[in-house]
């Protein structure tokens, strides 16, 4: 058995709070160690002041903590979470870190899978859906070769398009633009990545000024030139239109992105377009892609496939259709015979 004196007892206290020890965790080693001996006036008074002060910035700690959590939408990173409540010491860190880790088993927060230091807010709140009283309308988008006819997109939808490289992804992208302009009050969102404006008004040149005027063009669609972080310019309720999406590592993200967007939306619809490899069924991103959007087509050189339609027109779903095509001039979209299986 060791022999411990008062001042042992304060030091050991002392160091475990310097590592970041919680408040609960030195009090019971107090209560342990000081057990079989006697602290003396002045140590008792170290002690005490530790314990207290410990207490107080433990509990100082914790609601700032809580308090940074009740902002975050979502995940958070561990270092960015440092350099916010600014916990700069080790001590604080690892007080931080057992202050999370007495959060998680409160509920408040959870680690993500796989991934080092990222932690994710669990939500609880509820949104009830109110469909005893809401209309199920649908919006009556129009889409180059008639894909209408085969799907029906209602508010909150998200459609994917995946094409292989020079296949008229960006036409298709545009023609929808143009033909669903004045589908919402508020004007078209064309989010591009890679289109600077010079090479834009050369595309839109392209149309003939019967069809649609360069003027109209500019009321009707606002260009913006952007490559991250879509959900936080997509509009809630009007269309808005990604051409594309970019992603050339952990491709796994692209399903992510996609729920982001899905979840600012109100009323509104977006259509995201993807790279797919001519080999590969699915855009970049895989099979996980396909779970939000309600419908998803395929464009490769000069054949459109319907690979999803979850809301179909008719008795027959038309998922694996498909429709040769050519583009005219640029822009006009011409089938080449009908739809077929």
């Amino acid at each position: 058995m060791i022999d411990l004196s008062a001042n042992d007892v304060y030091e050991v206290l002392y160091t475990m709070s310097q590592q970041g020890m919680h408040h609960d965790k030195l009090v019971q080693t107090y209560n342990t160690l000081s057990h079989d001996i006697t602290i003396d006036r002045e140590n008792l008074t170290r002690i005490q002041s530790l314990l207290l002060g410990d207490k107080t910035k433990s509990r100082a700690m914790t609601n700032e903590i809580k308090d940074y959590i009740e902002t975050v939408e979502g995940k958070f990173n561990l270092k960015e979470f440092y350099k916010e409540v600014n916990l700069v010491s080790r001590s604080e860190q690892k007080q931080a870190a057992v202050i999370l880790s007495r959060l998680m088993k409160e509920g408040l927060i959870e680690r993500v899978n796989g991934r080092t230091g990222i932690y994710r807010k669990i939500d609880t709140e509820l949104n009830v859906m109110n469909w005893m009283d809401t209309e199920s309308s649908e919006i009556y988008m129009k889409f180059p070769l008639s894909v209408e006819n085969f799907v029906k997109i209602y508010p909150k939808n998200i459609i994917l398009l995946n094409g292989i490289p020079n296949s008229g992804k960006t036409a298709y992208a545009l023609e929808i633009a143009r033909l669903n302009r004045n589908l919402y009050a508020a004007p078209t969102r064309y989010i591009s990545t890679e289109m600077g404006a010079g090479e834009l008004k050369n595309r839109l040149k392209l149309y003939p000024d019967e069809v649609i005027s360069l003027d109209s063009w500019a009321a009707d669609i606002q260009f913006i030139e952007r490559s991250h972080e879509f959900a936080d310019v997509i509009l809630p309720n009007g269309l808005t239109i990604i051409d594309y999406v970019e992603v050339y590592d952990e491709f796994w993200r692209v399903s992510a992105i996609i729920s982001e967007i899905f979840r600012k939306l109100d009323e509104g619809v977006v259509l995201i377009i993807l790279q797919k490899d001519p080999t590969k069924q699915y855009g970049v991103g895989g099979a996980m892609n396909n779970w939000k959007p309600r419908l998803s087509m395929n464009l490769d050189k000069g054949l459109i496939t319907l690979t999803k339609v979850k809301n179909f027109r008719g008795e027959v779903n038309p998922d694996g259709i498909y429709r040769n095509f050519e583009i005219n001039d640029g822009w006009q979209f011409k089938p080449l015979g009908d739809w077929t299986r």
